[in-house]
């Protein structure tokens, strides 16, 4: 206990934000990330020399998901997946050809059961195409939080929380982990939410809207 308080300290984490890290007790956590070319890209130079999209490499996420779910279906019986994925926002197939359905479907569809499986899509990506329907998926697709760059997504919540708001990089790192699992995290860039000593908040509901 003593060397987790020092941890919440050194990283600056809100201790109410740290209670709820517990939460992770049982899953098994595995880390995507999109190494396409995009992703290699400074979001200040996102269009590249002349103005030129930047060459990108084709990212099968879904192809990659699948795999994952298979590689880990005995495991999912007895403990819980949380699938952390670091994108652009665009899925492909293996010719590059985007898939964008593909992985709503498997969001959707294939996550059985879906609250034993959540899922963060950390977006790396500063195309408002790609972030307006990954946050339309965030709205309405169970144990699904989509969370952007450290930056915008604190503007994001102080522009809802208020700028007293809590907010540190490590406060971000935990809405990661946190916010596909808990939609205590995942709200606060939609609506407010109380922070209390506990940490205190409200079962997730699962809200499909006719998606």
């Amino acid at each position: 206990m003593a060397k987790f308080q020092q941890f919440i300290r050194r990283y600056e984490i809100n201790p109410a934000f740290a209670s709820k890290l517990r939460g992770l007790d049982g899953y098994v956590i595995v880390f995507i990330c999109d190494d396409s070319g995009s992703m290699n890209t400074e979001l200040s130079d996102v269009s590249g020399p002349n103005n030129q999209s930047p060459t990108r490499c084709p990212t099968p996420i879904v192809k990659i998901l699948r795999k994952i779910l298979k590689d880990k279906r005995n495991q999912i019986r007895e403990r819980k997946l949380l699938i952390l994925l670091a994108t652009d926002g665009e899925p492909t197939d293996d010719m590059g050809k985007p898939r964008i359905d593909e992985l709503r479907q498997w969001l959707l569809r294939e996550r059985i059961p879906t609250d034993r499986i959540p899922v963060t899509i950390i977006a790396c990506t500063d195309d408002k195409n790609s972030m307006s329907y990954l946050n339309d998926w965030d709205k309405v697709i169970p144990n699904l939080d989509v969370v952007d760059d450290y930056r915008s997504e604190k503007e994001e919540i102080l522009a809802c929380q208020g700028k007293s708001f809590p907010f540190s990089y490590g406060d971000y790192v935990v809405k990661i982990l946190m916010g596909g699992i808990d939609s205590w995290f995942d709200e606060w860039d939609e609506k407010k939410v109380s922070i209390d000593e506990y940490g205190l908040s409200e079962s997730r509901i699962t809200i499909y809207n006719g998606f």
